[in-house]
């Protein structure tokens, strides 16, 4: 993988990074090979989903009915899953709605035996149907994104399009693409604190995470880059 990384650097005439972190990684990592060259920040669009309502998803996830967080990812290791899961272990007054492949792995599977037993944590298998995943984020009062590597994650920025609360793992990728305007953490205890403080905070992030999506991540914006990149 990195002799491709260096030979897409070397013999590419314009590199693209997703997000501000991949882009100085690039500069810092190849200077002298990226001197002439032009480096651009091209991003995600995620507004091709919106709000979605269906009352009677309500029969098969009656779990929902009260106010939940949510979190959607790979069950992998640097998408933190491990701390969340333990976070919500110690809130039982909050419920978890996590969605992932929990069966792929050795990991997967022993997170959700450790975790299955948790009353207020609700570890669902993956969801394949569009709408379904929409509605589950549409109706949290809490997006919960643990990913710590990657550029601007794809589900950020459509959860961002949602306008609802988000709280994100301290990494640079993170702060870049919600650009400083949600809550952070990085361990179970700051997790925990988070939640146990929301308050009026939480509305102001998923209005500023909602104008910050439509603003810089519609696919309308993305095209346009893209667009004028290649003239």
């Amino acid at each position: 993988m990195k002799l491709s990384e260096k030979m897409a650097v070397k013999y590419s005439d314009i590199l693209i990074g997703d997000n501000k972190g991949i882009t100085y990684y690039i500069k810092s990592e190849y200077s002298k090979t990226v001197k002439n060259k032009r480096v651009e920040l091209i991003a995600y669009g995620g507004d091709q989903i919106s709000r979605f309502h269906d009352n009677s998803l309500f029969e098969r996830y009656s779990f929902c009915r009260e106010p939940y967080s949510v979190t959607v990812c790979r069950i992998e290791p640097e998408n933190n899953v491990y701390v969340i899961l333990e976070a919500f272990s110690e809130m039982l007054d909050e419920t978890l709605v996590f969605v992932g492949n929990w069966e792929k792995s050795e990991y997967g599977r022993s997170l959700k035996e450790k975790f299955s037993v948790c009353k207020n944590i609700h570890l669902l298998a993956p969801i394949y149907e569009p709408h379904i995943v929409n509605w589950l984020r549409s109706n949290a009062h809490v997006y919960i994104h643990g990913h710590s590597a990657g550029g601007t994650n794809p589900s950020l920025v459509e959860a961002m399009n949602l306008s609802i609360p988000i709280l994100a793992f301290d990494c640079v990728y993170n702060r870049a693409t919600t650009k400083e305007k949600c809550l952070y953490w990085k361990s179970s205890d700051d997790l925990q604190n988070l939640m146990k403080n929301k308050s009026g905070k939480f509305a102001e992030i998923a209005r500023e995470m909602g104008e910050t999506g439509k603003r810089l991540y519609s696919w309308e914006r993305i095209a346009r880059q893209y667009n004028a990149l290649y003239q």
